[in-house]
Formats: structure tokens, sequence, C-alpha cells
């Protein structure tokens, strides 16, 4: 769900050339992060991704005429991580600059354009729950940034859920906004569409 909601901010901050696609391949993973701060600096990343594609046709007259593209993944990498892919075919980086890009302050925009603290601190950030960031990137062609986090095991979770929660309601739509608001607020809940449903949980 997060980055479904990361998905929407980018589509609305986007250049209309650039097409943005998200790809999950397994929906519910967990992992413990401050949702705000995560979706914020996936965002920056995203955008670094926009600005990256934005060079590319500033220098090459002909990539307007190939699809301009970012791409988010998420897949489950085995029982324990998850990993979170941001790829673009924009600029890409010379080896010189991919030595470096994970450095903090190192940026290659003109000065007052950049605080080169984007990528340096979306890794740190990303080290402070437990996994790692990689970049790789190859001049003219891509930059791809591999997250790797651990996932919340089912013991994790039930320690984190503040209680349990039987939902009873026959409008579906309603009965899913208000799951995912108490599973926000960290409480596991069960849902059940009319009262049989629910003595069937019980």
């Amino acid at each position: 769900l997060l980055l479904e909601e990361v998905l929407v901010m980018c589509e609305k901050a986007m250049d209309s050339s650039i097409k943005i696609t998200l790809d999950i391949s397994i929906h519910k993973m967990m992992v413990l992060a401050d949702p705000i701060a995560f979706k914020q600096h996936i965002f920056e990343l995203v955008m670094n991704a926009k600005a990256a594609l934005l060079r590319k046709r500033e220098h090459d007259s002909h990539a307007m005429q190939v699809d301009e593209h970012i791409e988010i993944t998420l897949k489950q990498n085995d029982s324990e991580h998850a990993e979170i892919i941001v790829r673009d075919n924009g600029q890409g980086m010379l080896d010189a600059t991919l030595q470096h890009c994970l450095d903090p302050f190192f940026t290659t925009e003109p000065v007052g354009k950049g605080t080169g603290l984007g990528l340096s601190s979306a890794m740190a950030y990303i080290q402070q729950l437990g996994g790692t960031l990689d970049v790789d990137s190859r001049w003219g062609e891509f930059t791809e940034i591999r997250m790797n986090l651990p996932l919340l095991s089912e013991a994790g979770e039930s320690a984190l859920s503040k209680g349990r929660i039987l939902l009873v309601d026959d409008d579906s739509d309603l009965r899913q906004s208000i799951e995912e608001v108490l599973h926000y607020h960290g409480y596991e809940v069960f849902s059940a569409k009319d009262g049989q449903e629910a003595l069937d949980f019980w």
C-alpha cells in the first residue's frame, strides 16, 4: 500500500511524457519503518530518476524518440528480505560519478540546484532499518537503485499489534477503508461482511 501511495505522489509530479510503473509480486510484505519517512525517501529517488531522464533529453535530441520510463519493483528475495528497485532509462552515470554517488554532499548539479544528500540520506535511512542500498548505472543507458530490507516475522508483526479488532460491515468500500486505518494504527483486523461471517472467525 505504501508504494501505491508513492506512485500516486510521483504521478502528480511527473513529466507527462515519462511513464512510471509499479510492479508488486507479493502484496503482503511488512517491514518496520516510519511510513512518512519511507514514502519520502522513495519519492525522492523517483524524482532523481525523473531528473536523469530530463537531462538525457536535454543532451540527446533523439532521446524523445525512446520511451522514457521509471520502474518501481517490489519483490521478495527470500523468506527474510524484501527488495525494492527503482530503475530509469535516463542519462546514467559515468564510472567516476558512480564511485562517489553515495558520498554525502556529492552532486553533479550546479551550485544551488542540489544538496548531494538524496542518495546518501536514502542509504543511511535504509541502513537504519537494517537493510542495504546499492546503485548500478551505465552512462547513457540506465540507473538502478536496489534496496534490500528485512521483513517482519509473524512474531514481529504480532508484537507490534496493539490488539485485535473484528470489523463487521456490509459496505465493502467502507469496510476496506476502516480496515486500512486500523492497520495503520497498529491493530490486527479481522474483517467480515455480515454477522454469520463474523461468527465464523470464532
